[in-house]
């Protein structure tokens, strides 16, 4: 969780917004400004919802590879059981 509050600072640090007085007194540079600042929340929105995606599917996939285990682990072990059972049996002659 700790990564994803520092991933999250990055993204916020790389699209921050810029004043809208800083430009100087033309009107079109602060509604351009304006426009951008607009642009950028979007921009950090998306990759933030990209991020924690990833941070899910990153969640998911591990929980999928200990039950995936498990499943084979308890496979290997009938197989096993089955094998000394098939051993155990003597051929029988028919005739």
């Amino acid at each position: 969780m700790a990564d994803l509050k520092k991933e999250t600072q990055k993204i916020k640090e790389k699209n921050k917004r810029l004043t809208l007085l800083g430009a100087g007194p033309s009107p079109i540079r602060i509604l351009a400004r304006y426009l951008n600042n607009k642009d950028l929340a979007k921009k950090e929105k998306m990759e933030i919802n990209k991020l924690i995606m990833q941070v899910d599917d990153l969640k998911e996939d591990g929980e999928k590879r200990k039950h995936d285990a498990k499943v084979k682990s308890i496979i290997n072990k009938i197989n096993t059981e089955l094998e000394y059972k098939k051993a155990k049996r003597k051929p029988t002659i028919l005739g």
